[in-house]
């Protein structure tokens, strides 16, 4: 089942809807946007937010299946999610390629992250480095997987190379200003960053 078919069978379970009619009603959209969710593989996430909020529902367990669907007592912050979700999105980020699946495991690890900083600028700081790193750890593996492509034209691979590498120069040099505010380690076998669940969330200085 794709990953967008996950979701949703984890919301119908939740909210006892047993369509994509009744999906919508719950929701507050029009029964076509979910329609369109399963064909372009993307959910209105403002709207499963605010579901989530008022359900005191897990965002693990509603958006990644993982976790008990209970949250903790924080609140959902849905600014600073939307903010995660349009820069893994933008056109900076490397990780708006990536299968949703991924796409929406990276969205809560990084709000995890985030939502530990009080301060809204070093907060947008550790989302932007965030993004970066990880847009960095996308590439490299590309980089990996082709070292033992053998093209019938090896110059593609070399121009291929050199694009990818010059990405990753301007990735660094972004990184520089907010590298500091980034506290995280990477998996180096998954290049995943060790996120906080969400429904178990530390607490705030």
């Amino acid at each position: 089942m794709p990953e967008i078919g996950k979701i949703l069978s984890r919301f119908m379970e939740i909210s006892g809807a047993r369509s994509d009619s009744a999906i919508a009603k719950a929701l507050g959209v029009t029964p076509q946007a979910i329609g369109n969710s399963r064909k372009r593989g993307a959910i209105p996430y403002e709207k499963f937010l605010q579901f989530a909020e008022r359900n005191d529902i897990s965002l693990d367990y509603l958006l990644l299946g993982k976790g008990g669907r209970d949250k903790a007592t924080d609140p959902i912050d849905e600014e600073l999610f939307n903010e995660v979700v349009s820069a893994l999105a933008s056109e900076e980020s490397e990780l708006r390629k990536v299968n949703y699946d991924v796409f929406c495991h990276y969205a809560v690890m990084i709000y995890n992250q985030a939502h530990l900083v009080t301060n809204v600028e070093e907060r947008t700081k550790v989302i932007a480095s965030t993004v970066r790193m990880l847009s960095i750890s996308t590439i490299k593996n590309v980089l990996t997987n082709i070292e033992n492509w053998e093209p019938s034209d090896p110059e593609h691979k070399n121009k291929l190379q050199k694009v990818l590498n010059e990405r990753i120069n301007e990735l660094e040099i972004g990184m520089e200003a907010g590298t500091s505010t980034v506290q995280q380690t990477i998996n180096g076998e998954n290049n995943q960053v060790a996120g906080r669940d969400i429904t178990n969330p530390k607490n705030k200085d």
